[in-house]
């Protein structure tokens, strides 16, 4: 059986180029990535990583790789993450329920506006509505592996 998080994975490792600084999430995806990385890419030691997740951040320096903290980090070259599903937009919802909240969410409201509107409540620094932030989406799947570009309407 094919393994698809890995096949996206190595589609993935493909984008990356040489004295970037990468931007990675969490999950087993982005855990295949760094493994490509540390066996495959020649030019992994002039690469700097950066994550939010203390698992990530984890496996980057015991794969020997170069963390940074965010707050050191000026501007990333590409980011990383994984997610289970996304809208033509590549508008994706992240964490436990995302899948579920997402199908409702885009019944109920326009994505725009209720990015705005939790933006806007005091206290909230960000939320896990990935609201117009993907540039590309690599998926992989029994017909191979696909970049895609968002549609917007």
């Amino acid at each position: 059986m094919t393994d698809y998080k890995m096949e996206a994975a190595k589609a993935a490792l493909k984008l990356i180029e040489p004295g970037q600084t990468i931007g990675v999430g969490a999950g087993s995806t982005i855990a295949n990535l760094i493994g490509l990385v540390t066996a495959e890419c020649t030019f992994a030691q002039s690469l700097k990583f950066v994550s939010s997740s203390f698992i990530t951040s984890s496996l980057i320096m015991s794969s020997g790789l170069i963390l940074q903290a965010a707050s050191a980090v000026q501007k990333l070259n590409i980011y990383f993450d994984g997610c289970d599903q996304f809208d033509t937009e590549l508008n994706a919802l992240k964490s436990g329920g995302g899948i579920h909240t997402n199908e409702k969410i885009h019944k109920l409201i326009n994505l725009d506006l209720l990015n705005t509107m939790v933006k806007m409540i005091p206290g909230v620094v960000e939320h896990s509505l990935f609201y117009r932030m993907a540039h590309k989406a690599v998926i992989a799947g029994k017909h191979g592996t696909t970049i895609i570009l968002p549609r917007y309407s």
